[in-house]
């Protein structure tokens, strides 16, 4: 599935962000495949990265030439997008709904994401455990290397399931 056909607006400026306690902050709205971005382009505290797959409803209400897009979380967090011209808040609300309620869990992120690279080695083989230790410990006796737990059957504690 090419999610670009989901997408009607990628990039709005002047757009304005209203999180729950705090105050309006101007910036730039980016809409990918799998992100909402909204960027001050000021600070890095006024950024907003956010999965479609976080995102529970979208209710949108135009009000002349603007636009404003209220959208909430999954996990209870809201905020207020105000977009300069109704068509751009249209499309960005259209585009959020669509991307927020795919059909497929293979779509979303963490399944659809291709590498764009081939793993040419086994990641676990990159280092060796006894040998960075032996460098941390070098000149020390208060470090060792303990085989108890080989087989991750020791708990420090009960556990109580």
């Amino acid at each position: 599935m090419e999610f670009a056909e989901l997408i009607k607006t990628t990039r709005v400026d002047n757009v304005i962000l209203r999180r729950q306690s705090s105050s309006l902050v101007e910036g730039t709205l980016c809409l990918t495949s799998h992100h909402l971005i909204f960027s001050s382009r000021v600070s890095e505290k006024d950024e907003l990265m956010l999965l479609y797959m976080a995102i529970e409803d979208v209710q949108k209400k135009i009000a002349g030439y603007n636009g404003t897009i209220n959208i909430i979380c999954k996990d209870f967090t809201s905020f207020k997008l105000r977009i300069p011209g109704a068509e751009n808040c249209l499309n960005v609300a259209a585009s959020i709904e669509a991307l927020s309620t795919l059909e497929n869990q293979t779509w979303y992120y963490p399944f659809f994401h291709r590498l764009d690279f081939i793993i040419t080695e086994n990641g676990w083989d990159a280092f060796s455990p006894e040998v960075e230790l032996k460098n941390l410990i070098d000149g020390s006796d208060s470090w060792r290397i303990c085989s108890l737990n080989n087989e991750f059957k020791v708990r420090p504690f009960p556990c109580k399931y």
